[in-house]
């Protein structure tokens, strides 16, 4: 196969304009068949309702799941909380006898010399409500998928040193791949701290891995509270998709949501007119593909705590949570989540995986056992890039090991 780095690609002016479509391409030689791979940059008022129509079809074939790479998820995000200008948009297609197939989405960010990085640089797209950033390949032209991004990347004229990223898998057939080919082209990647974020695989939902996989105090803990809950009257869970979900599961799950530490932190959905129509807005366009999931704790046919979740190839993307303050010592939150686990090999036996979305410090640790690793870091991608990096990583490692003494130093 022909590395993409040796292929003939086309120079072209790389500053945003609205309404405006870059086409470059590279040849692939991995066939019989002539196949080549076009990457065209998109704007956001480039994109056509057939564009949509491809990119979410491509969640039915990506090499790793994201709802937070979805064009139901993105394009909300972008008019809520990004400038346009700023976004790039990188699509690429793989043609061959005639016909054009999608086999990759990239969006980026540009951003200016900051904290994280203090040269000109893109970010992958990551806004406060992602979970997981990355891009979105088709599993079966992953690696000449990647290669013409890289490729791409690495022929801007350098006039971005670096790729940020944050949220980001490090584990995984693609985060090989992706690190395979990045590295191969001449991209330096360092790692500024990676952490684990708890999952739920619905294959172990059972007594038996739910044994193994929550310590007995906690589990004793939780069963002390459902049965107090059940001495207050009747207790249900539910979970509703499709033409279950109404306008007032919706609202309820608003209130929720923001009558808790989220509202008076402002942080809540409710909280914002760009969060609420960011919510709205994503909600309408996955639930045309009955791709949204909530769940209900309810007690004397009250909902008392709520969770919304997205849904992209075969996982779930938990979203948000909202409960009752009038029951938090009795966790209802929590216990929301328990009864995933519970009642998951029945409930969610069409996913192969459940991300919760959460914190490293998150309470779900203690009740989801399984952890997918995530890390933040950067791709060099050119040699002044690749020479502040190490410079960078080191100014981090630094700063981690002095809040490890602070932190130590205070507990003794």
């Amino acid at each position: 196969m022909k590395n993409a780095s040796s292929s003939e690609v086309i120079e072209t002016d790389l500053t945003p304009k609205s309404s405006k479509v870059e086409n470059w391409h590279i040849p692939a030689l991995h066939t019989q068949f002539k196949t080549e791979f076009h990457l065209r940059i998109l704007n956001l008022p480039d994109i056509t309702e057939k564009d949509i129509s491809a990119w979410a079809d491509l969640e039915n074939y990506s090499l790793e799941d994201n709802a937070n790479l979805s064009p139901y998820f993105v394009l909300p995000a972008i008019r809520n909380f990004e400038d346009p200008n700023k976004i790039i948009l990188l699509f690429i297609e793989k043609l061959s006898s005639g016909h054009m197939e999608l086999t990759g989405v990239a969006v980026f960010k540009t951003s200016p010399p900051n904290k994280h990085f203090p040269l000109p640089h893109l970010t992958m797209f990551d806004i406060a409500h992602t979970s997981l950033c990355g891009m979105l390949i088709h599993k079966e032209y992953a690696q000449e998928t990647l290669e013409t991004i890289f490729s791409f990347l690495h022929k801007s004229n350098h006039r971005w040193h670096a790729v940020y990223c944050d949220k980001h898998s490090a584990e995984g057939p693609l985060y090989d791949l992706e690190h395979t080919v990045a590295t191969s082209l001449g991209s330096d990647w360092r790692e500024y701290r990676r952490w684990e974020q708890a999952t739920l695989l619905p294959s172990e939902c059972d007594d038996t891995h739910l044994n193994q996989q929550i310590s007995k105090p906690v589990r004793k803990n939780l069963e002390r509270r459902l049965r107090r809950f059940e001495e207050l009257g009747k207790v249900e869970w539910k979970v509703k998709r499709g033409c279950d979900i109404d306008s007032e599961t919706i609202k309820r799950f608003l209130e929720l949501e923001h009558i808790g530490w989220k509202g008076k932190a402002g942080s809540s959905l409710l909280s914002k007119p760009a969060n609420l129509n960011f919510f709205n807005e994503t909600v309408d366009n996955f639930q045309k593909e009955a791709r949204f999931l909530f769940t209900e704790f309810l007690l004397n046919d009250q909902v008392i705590s709520s969770t919304t979740s997205f849904i992209s190839g075969r996982s779930c993307f938990c979203f948000k949570l909202g409960w009752d303050p009038e029951y938090a010592k009795l966790s209802p939150g929590t216990l929301n989540l328990f009864n995933w686990f519970r009642y998951g090999s029945q409930q969610f036996r069409e996913f192969d995986l459940i991300d919760s979305g959460a914190s490293e410090d998150s309470f779900v640790n203690e009740i989801w056992g399984r952890r997918r690793t995530l890390h933040a870091g950067v791709y060099a991608l050119s040699s002044l890039g690749g020479l502040v990096s190490p410079a960078l990583y080191e100014a981090y490692n630094l700063k981690r090991k002095i809040r490890t003494f602070t932190n130590k130093t205070k507990i003794r």
